[in-house]
């Protein structure tokens, strides 16, 4: 009996390390305190830029919304795209943020969806996750 439920243990185990596994990047290392601008894309739905800003925000930036990476000295860009998943309900496909100093590339990080379980999160969880390698 003992031998039925070892491989359901060892799957819960594994759950929280798979939450958003599918981000992958490097660290731009900007310091609490400094102005991070974000480059508009209004191509990107409200609600991703909306936390985009909060949660750059809550980790000591000020933000405003600029033109280009050429128009403050650190800039942030972003994109965001949504598809259909199993045919009823809309997921976050693939995000890219980057850091730009000065106009040069910082530090950039990816997310893609997964098909595997659990292995996606919420979009919260996928900024979240993205912005705590790259910033």
């Amino acid at each position: 009996m003992k031998s039925r439920f070892l491989p359901v243990v060892a799957l819960v185990a594994l759950l929280p390390a798979t939450g958003v596994a599918n981000v992958e990047g490097t660290k731009a290392a900007v310091d609490a305190g400094h102005e991070v601008c974000i480059v508009d894309n209004p191509g990107v739905q409200q609600n991703f830029r909306d936390l985009l800003v909060q949660h750059v925000n809550a980790r000591g930036h000020a933000t405003r919304f600029v033109a280009a990476v050429t128009d403050c000295p650190i800039a942030l860009t972003f994109t965001a795209q949504y598809a259909m998943s199993q045919g009823y309900r809309r997921v976050l496909k693939i995000s890219e943020f980057k850091v730009f100093r000065d106009g040069a590339a910082s530090g950039a990080v990816r997310y893609r969806f997964s098909h595997a379980p659990f292995a996606n999160g919420t979009v919260e969880d996928v900024i979240v996750k993205m912005l705590d390698i790259l910033l």
